[in-house]
């Protein structure tokens, strides 16, 4: 077999493997598009607050599609406008921070993956002798757990994708002796079963 037919056979299954792997690329691509894009009806209010001191100051943003937007906030929750809800998209993350009246912060954070299945839930500048308890759907998942050293905690979540999912943390507060309730609603994938 002479170089030149070798070099040409070799250049055409390069060609042949390069435009195989492409057209795969794009087909998963393609699929996995179509399942993370299912549609999802974001509640205008995304989180429910309940016992926050009235004269702590929320301030709350939303990362998704690659962009951070502030987000609107008062002692009841965090509320979506009608185009960040016509626009939402996963992955996203959610970031809240609360100052207090001695102008100390606590920061609560949702992190929700592309799949809408792992979820994380951060909170930090508590106290070590704080606890938290975690409810999904009511039910008690992890009870008056304390935080680290630092006043910082973790919590990964694997959720259900097709269901609608209230995950809340209620965080106790020792040095205050108040108990702050947040609940961030997750929706399920809707057309699958």
């Amino acid at each position: 077999m002479s170089p030149s037919i070798f070099s040409y056979k070799l250049k055409i299954s390069l060609l042949l493997g390069t435009a195989c792997l492409l057209a795969g690329y794009f087909f998963l691509a393609d699929t996995t598009e179509k399942q993370i894009d299912a549609h999802r009806d974001m509640p205008a209010k995304i989180v429910r607050f309940e016992g926050l001191q009235p004269d702590m100051i929320i301030g709350a943003s939303i990362e998704t599609g690659g962009k951070q937007f502030k987000i609107s906030a008062n002692e009841d929750g965090l509320f979506l406008t009608d185009q960040q809800r016509a626009n939402f998209k996963l992955p996203y993350k959610l970031k809240i921070s609360l100052q207090y009246p001695d102008e100390t912060y606590r920061d609560v954070s949702w992190t929700i993956d592309s799949r809408g299945a792992n979820y994380e839930i951060m909170a930090d500048g508590f106290s070590p002798d704080d606890h938290i308890t975690l409810r999904l759907n009511e039910s008690i998942g992890l009870d008056k757990v304390p935080f680290d050293w630092s006043g910082r905690i973790e919590l990964p979540i694997v959720l259900e994708i097709p269901s609608d999912f209230l995950a809340c943390i209620d965080i106790r507060e020792t040095k205050g002796m108040r108990t702050m309730t947040l609940c961030h609603f997750n929706p399920g994938k809707k057309g699958i079963s």
